[in-house]
């Protein structure tokens, strides 16, 4: 899903700088639920915006963590000798 970029990007304490977009690009990006393509005037490709997970998946995300491995586990070096086998 392209989106054309026309606004001024401006500048946060730690010196980042971050595009600031109108409500309807923002909830186009919001709305997208995948990586959206930003492109400029010209139609190149300057990069992507994933939109940040919704509540919703924060909090199942969070419910997943808090019920522990739902199956066995191993440590690197026990995958790194099954490999190597």
């Amino acid at each position: 899903m392209p989106l054309s970029m026309g606004k001024k990007a401006k500048t946060n304490r730690s010196s980042q700088r971050y595009p600031v977009y109108g409500f309807s690009e923002a909830e186009m990006i919001a709305s997208a639920g995948r990586t959206v393509q930003v492109r400029d005037p010209n139609g190149r490709l300057v990069g992507f915006i994933t939109p940040a997970p919704r509540e919703e998946e924060i909090a199942a995300a969070r419910t997943r963590l808090a019920e522990g491995p739902q199956g066995p586990t191993f440590t690197t070096e026990q995958v790194l000798a099954h490999l190597r086998s």
